[in-house]
């Protein structure tokens, strides 16, 4: 799985329609080669896509909250500022990029990944509609609905950590990773006897 991640971020020519092809993955990535047919644009939403739902993306980071992470990917890949790619890409707007994400998920084979990524993009709309306006069908505003919204964010980031900690039980790259952050947390800590000598 790490090999099409790593050509598809480092293909730097213009015919996405046929390098997809030539690394046989013009189904995953078919719904966005139509939804955007300006090259560049097409390229930024196939690395997007490829940077935040890839098991192997140096650039999701566990445990730093999903749209914030998503958005520091949006901002890595974007050549250009185009009106609404933060809606379709980042909350998930578009169709056909909710196609191919799930695609792109469901390539990599990997369960824990998937659902993870799931619950992640689920707490995210969870959230958001906590904040927006939720209307009952007499026209006010629906309290009780955006409360719930707030309890399942709540119970979804639990089942997040759950995923992340069961994901890096089954990955040793990812368990050697931690093992490094913690070591290296431990060695920047200012300790109270350090400044007695």
């Amino acid at each position: 799985m790490i090999q099409p991640y790593s050509e598809i971020i480092s293909y730097e020519e213009d015919n996405w329609q046929e390098f997809l092809e030539k690394i046989c993955l013009i189904d995953i990535f078919l719904p966005v080669t139509k939804a955007y047919p300006d090259v560049q644009t097409l390229k930024c939403v196939i690395r997007y896509i490829v940077y935040s739902y890839s098991r192997h993306s140096d650039k999701v980071v566990l445990d730093m909250e999903w749209q914030k992470n998503k958005q520091r990917i949006f901002e890595f890949v974007m050549a250009k500022p185009e009106k609404g790619l933060y809606e379709d890409l980042v909350l998930l707007k578009n169709e056909n990029v909710i196609d191919c994400v799930l695609r792109w998920l469901d390539h990599q084979d990997n369960d824990t990944w998937r659902m993870l990524c799931v619950l992640k993009d689920l707490r995210l709309e969870m959230q958001l509609s906590a904040v927006s306006k939720i209307l009952k069908s007499s026209g006010e505003i629906d309290y009780s609905q955006k409360f719930l919204n707030a309890e399942y964010a709540i119970k979804l980031k639990q089942m997040i950590k759950d995923l992340e900690s069961e994901l890096i039980q089954n990955d040793a790259k990812l368990k050697e990773a931690v093992k490094e952050v913690n070591i290296k947390k431990t060695k920047d800590r200012l300790h109270v006897e350090g400044f007695a000598k």
